[in-house]
């Protein structure tokens, strides 16, 4: 399966519906109804938990609410580190403050 870029949805349903009979017409139907949004490649999200079954993950973003499902294809595969060997998250890159740390990173790619 193939897709013309990264979503994410709050959804499940919503994500198959929208990376399996996806048509112009119906991604902004989805978009518009905030059933799908558009994953920037190189965001850093914190791995919620994954459905390895489905292929699909569920990602917490500091910029979108709430947490998002996606193909997990469209993360990279290895915790993102920062320049002091630390894994990166969307609380320590100093996008948001938060008492409690992620399970790690995950930069969201065109898949790998």
């Amino acid at each position: 399966m193939s897709v013309d870029g990264p979503y994410g949805c709050p959804s499940k349903d919503d994500l198959r519906q929208i990376t399996k009979h996806r048509t112009d017409e119906m991604e902004l139907r989805m978009v518009e109804q905030v059933r799908a949004y558009y994953l920037i490649p190189g965001g850093i999200v914190r791995l919620v938990q994954q459905d390895a079954a489905s292929g699909m993950s569920q990602i917490y973003s500091a910029e979108i609410r709430p947490d998002l499902w996606t193909l997990t294809k469209f993360l990279s595969r290895r915790p993102i580190k920062n320049t002091y060997g630390e894994i990166e998250t969307p609380e320590t890159s100093g996008l948001i403050q938060t008492e409690t740390m992620g399970e790690h990173a995950s930069i969201v790619s065109q898949g790998e």
